[in-house]
């Protein structure tokens, strides 16, 4: 990834890029909201309530989010673990 700052929605880019270090912005929409709540039973998304990117629903400077973002951001990424996440799924789904 050759860019600083990443804004998406809730998606595996927005992972992808704070585990490379990168700046993650979470740009929420009515549309986006939408999505994610006919995918899931989630009220924000992921990536905001983990605390690996930060929420934007309005045209903000991006520039703000450099260069201390990526180093917070990183800290708060964990090493995939597949176990875990179906436990968590299964705690969830009962």
């Amino acid at each position: 990834m050759g860019s600083n700052v990443v804004v998406g929605s809730f998606s595996k880019l927005l992972t992808t890029a704070a585990v490379a270090h990168k700046a993650v912005v979470a740009l929420v929409t009515m549309e986006g909201m939408a999505s994610l709540r006919a995918q899931s039973l989630l009220k924000e998304f992921p990536h905001v309530s983990l605390g690996i990117a930060h929420e934007i629903s309005a045209p903000y400077d991006l520039a703000k989010f450099l260069p201390i973002l990526p180093v917070i951001t990183h800290a708060r990424c964990k090493p995939y673990q597949p176990q875990l996440v179906v436990q968590t799924l299964s705690e969830l789904l009962k």
